[in-house]
């Protein structure tokens, strides 16, 4: 096990004019353009119409959780910071490659979407499930697919990850998880899902160092690599991770390089 570099997105400046189509009235950048500056330094540059698209999946997410329990963040920069942007983390996990690649990912325990339809629409040469328990959330995700335009290369699966695994083995290259389960259970659960040279990456907070530690016995058993974790600071203080990144091993040989 071994830490990257810390990886920290740069801040919105200070002194000077203010731009306002880029700042509010604190002279901090508007969630929007957070968006933005937070996807460069994670290594995605999104366009007029992919930074539209997360517009949009926030206006669905606002409108589903008045019936079905999908978040309890819901302002704007809240969910700029703490959802999208934590999501698009993932990126600093990847081997440079697969930015222009055409990557298959699976998201497991999906939930609103978190962290499967940012990266989705942050690159949009990948493809993918939305692993899923929940019916209704399911049918959230089915909505969301169809209002983003992501019918051509996502969908979901209404199950479990230790069902479905059993069925839909090797077949993806990513394998991204939040707050799904301890790293030890999500790496008994998931590793069947993925090819090898394939990655599990998970976002986890503070402990994220010592279940790393606990789950090295039955990480070595499922053939994946040692654990390479990489801090993370979101903007504005909104909060620490340490995304782990454990690759399946191909024939012996890792090469876990990363975007960060």
């Amino acid at each position: 096990m071994f830490f990257k570099p810390p990886c920290r997105p740069n801040r919105s400046r200070k002194g000077g004019y203010k731009d306002t189509e880029r700042e509010d009235a604190n002279g901090l950048l508007t969630p929007w353009k957070l968006l933005t500056e937070g996807a460069k330094a994670y290594g995605a540059t999104l366009s007029a119409e992919q930074e539209a698209a997360f517009r949009r999946y926030y206006q669905l997410l606002l409108e589903w959780n008045r019936k079905v329990n999908l978040t309890r963040i819901t302002g704007d920069r809240e969910v700029v910071l703490k959802h999208f942007l934590d999501s698009l983390t993932y990126l600093v996990g990847i081997p440079p490659a697969w930015h222009s690649q055409a990557i298959r990912l699976i998201d497991v325990g999906s939930g609103a979407g978190l962290p499967g339809i940012p990266l989705l629409l942050a690159r949009p040469n990948w493809s993918g499930v939305l692993l899923e328990a929940t019916r209704k959330k399911v049918e959230f995700l089915d909505m969301a697919i169809r209002e983003l335009g992501l019918t051509s290369r996502a969908q979901t699966h209404w199950g479990r990850s230790e069902e479905a695994s059993k069925t839909d083995k090797g077949r993806y290259d990513l394998v991204a998880a939040r707050a799904v389960a301890d790293l030890e259970t999500l790496v008994s659960w998931t590793f069947q899902f993925l090819r090898p040279g394939g990655r599990l990456i998970v976002s986890k907070g503070p402990r994220g160092v010592e279940e790393a530690e606990a789950a090295s016995g039955t990480i070595r058993k499922t053939g994946g690599s040692e654990p390479v974790l990489i801090p993370l600071d979101l903007p504005e203080g909104a909060g620490t991770r340490i995304l782990v990144v454990i690759e399946k091993r191909e024939k012996g040989k890792v090469n876990l390089s990363t975007s960060g």
